[in-house]
């Protein structure tokens, strides 16, 4: 198995991109159902619009993580800030790929200007 590479979701990639969020849903907890049909347009969004990150972790050739981020004004302040919406890779491919995914995460983030 390789390393991996870490690079922005493609457009075509949205279904696999919202496999990953339903996987880090149901492991996450979160105490309300996960709305496919809201999630995958919240997917093509960040995978789509500048002010947004969708960055998966591909794997020989399928997608094994993701992290989906925006960049706004904070509301206490006149700055940029970055925030996490999701970050999620399978069990199986954990490791030192999260650190580069974390890594491109904080090099888009500085490239929006964010605090």
């Amino acid at each position: 198995m390789s390393a991996g590479i870490v690079r922005p979701a493609r457009p075509a990639e949205r279904f696999a991109v919202l496999a990953l969020c339903r996987d880090f849903h149901r492991a996450s907890g979160i105490p309300f159902a996960f709305d496919p049909a809201h999630a995958s347009i919240a997917a093509q969004r960040h995978i789509e619009d500048a002010d947004k990150l969708c960055a998966v972790l591909e794997v020989d050739g399928a997608l094994r993580g993701v992290l989906a981020a925006a960049a706004a004004i904070s509301p206490l302040a006149p700055v940029h800030i970055a925030q996490e919406l999701v970050f999620w890779i399978d069990p199986a491919h954990r490791g030192r790929s999260a650190m580069r995914m974390l890594e491109a995460y904080a090099d888009w983030a500085r490239d929006q200007g964010c605090e």
